[in-house]
């Protein structure tokens, strides 16, 4: 079954795997509108991208809205890695961008194969996501390409891993590892997010609520950029 948190789209079945995702947005409205995230269900497999633009308001809603659209008309027979090249493609050329833009969007594509066990991605410009599991140590999805708008054409390199009953992917624009502490000394970061997931687990199911109960308690609850967060698990089977 899949349980999304809103705000979200209404959202198909797929056996065994949970996805739930929600964004806090910046006190600042004039950092708000670059984040965006969609997913793609098939049969077995779970396709995901999450990302955010550099362009803020009406500019960086626009953006996300033509990312949205273009990872929907390539995400069915893709991989991630071609899957973000047609993202690329797109972002450069209904933007109306030429390369090295000062308009440039971090992008994570993942894609979870339930039949095989596999988690493969492409990352364009930074580290995306987390796999967190049973088995140490965690795996940091670091980029495997530019940001988009940096080159014209550029190319991905797509990396793979297994991913098992029991393991949960972590996705997040750097809203999340950029927040800042309130008391103004320090960022969230994927040390954060780590140290977040380890004392939540023994506790529990691990749950996108409980995740952004640890980054308010950090921020206090005030965030000064857009901060998209999402969470897929696959649970453990019990007797």
């Amino acid at each position: 079954m899949i349980q999304v948190d809103p705000p979200a789209e209404p959202a198909a079945a797929l056996d065994f795997i949970r996805l739930a995702y929600a964004t806090r947005h910046s006190t600042d409205r004039r950092k708000r509108g670059g984040d965006f995230i969609a997913y793609d269900l098939g049969r077995g497999r779970l396709i995901l991208t999450i990302g955010d633009a550099s362009a803020k308001e009406s500019q960086g809603q626009q953006i996300a809205r033509i990312l949205r659209r273009s990872f929907r008309t390539s995400s069915a027979a893709s991989s991630p890695s071609r899957i973000l090249d047609a993202m690329s493609d797109v972002f450069m050329e209904q933007a109306g961008l030429s390369a090295p833009s000062p308009t440039f969007a971090a992008v994570l594509v993942a894609k979870i194969d339930l039949v095989w066990g596999v988690l493969s991605y492409a990352a364009a410009g930074v580290e995306g996501g987390l796999v967190f599991g049973d088995r140490a140590p965690h795996v940091h999805l670091e980029a495997t390409g530019p940001l988009l708008g940096i080159e014209q054409r550029p190319t991905f390199e797509e990396r793979t891993m297994s991913f098992r009953p029991g393991d949960t992917l972590i996705a997040y624009t750097d809203g999340v590892t950029e927040a800042v502490a309130a008391s103004g000394d320090g960022h969230f970061g994927s040390s954060g997010l780590v140290r977040s997931l380890r004392q939540i687990r023994p506790d529990g199911d691990l749950t996108i609520r409980a995740l952004w109960e640890k980054i308010g308690q950090f921020t206090g609850r005030v965030y000064h950029d857009d901060a998209t967060l999402a969470i897929v698990t696959t649970p453990l089977v019990r007797s």
